[in-house]
């Protein structure tokens, strides 16, 4: 005999029904107008969280951070305050980015069997020339990311495909027809100058090498590149808002 399961809505971790998303038609998807309204109230309660709440946290541990009077000192009496605060991240940070930096990958994917061995070293590979070898600061970005954690809260690294063209500038001396017809045929090559002049190893007009259409050239092309990179940088907390029932980092919404 088969066991028979029922589903029921008993609504999610934090107690509420999902049913608030969906209008009632027959495809059961939300509309637009109930997604827009479901994301407006999270946006604005996250707003609220942040300004009230922890906004007024971080200030204060900002102030303890950077040894700021507090206001209530006395003449004639201490004026010294200290600062445990620093001190205790400054104690931090060099054991905490010693766990990412301190060997030559940031991080190793661990294969589950043999025929993944190949795809794990991959990933490992593409993973550190990411974080490592394009133009991002890793360490930099990790280290304000972390700090930022450990004195307000919240540290957050975003990340994206940047689709924008690099340009690289090269200078060729001496080209002969076969040279320049494979830069010519680059589809990511532009060439920005031509220098025809006759070449010197031949000085009768005979003996020239014919080069399109005189005889050498001296040339200078930009070569773009367009395939793209994946960028990071820690956003500053000021530009980021957090829900306050956060739990797991999948859950967590920014870009204010």
């Amino acid at each position: 005999m088969k066991d028979i399961y029922e589903a029921k809505d008993v609504g999610d971790m934090y107690g509420e029904s999902d049913s608030e998303f969906y209008d009632g038609n027959e495809n059961g998807e939300p509309s637009n107008e109930d997604l827009t309204g479901t994301v407006s109230s999270a946006i604005d309660d996250a707003v609220d969280f942040i300004d009230n709440t922890i906004s007024p946290i971080r200030a204060t541990a900002i102030e303890y951070y950077q040894g700021l009077p507090f206001g209530n000192e006395e003449a004639g009496r201490s004026q010294v305050v200290s600062r445990d605060v620093h001190d205790t991240i400054a104690d931090i940070m060099p054991s905490l980015m010693r766990i990412f930096f301190s060997t030559e990958n940031v991080v190793d994917f661990v294969p589950f069997g043999t025929e993944d061995i190949k795809s794990a070293e991959q990933a490992t590979d593409f993973i550190n020339s990411v974080v490592l070898q394009q133009d991002n600061d890793a360490f930099t970005t990790f280290y304000n990311a972390f700090k930022d954690a450990l004195l307000c809260k919240n540290g957050i690294v975003k990340y994206w495909w940047d689709d924008n063209y690099h340009a690289e500038y090269f200078e060729y001396e001496a080209l002969d027809d076969d040279a320049l017809a494979v830069l010519e045929s680059d589809s990511e090559v532009e060439i920005i100058k031509i220098k025809s002049y006759p070449d010197p190893a031949y000085p009768t007009p005979e003996a020239t090498v014919q080069v399109n259409p005189e005889d050498m050239g001296d040339m200078m092309e930009g070569m773009m590149g367009g395939s793209g990179e994946l960028m990071e940088e820690e956003l500053p907390m000021e530009d980021t808002i957090v829900d306050e029932t956060i739990v797991e980092t999948a859950y967590g919404r920014y870009n204010r």
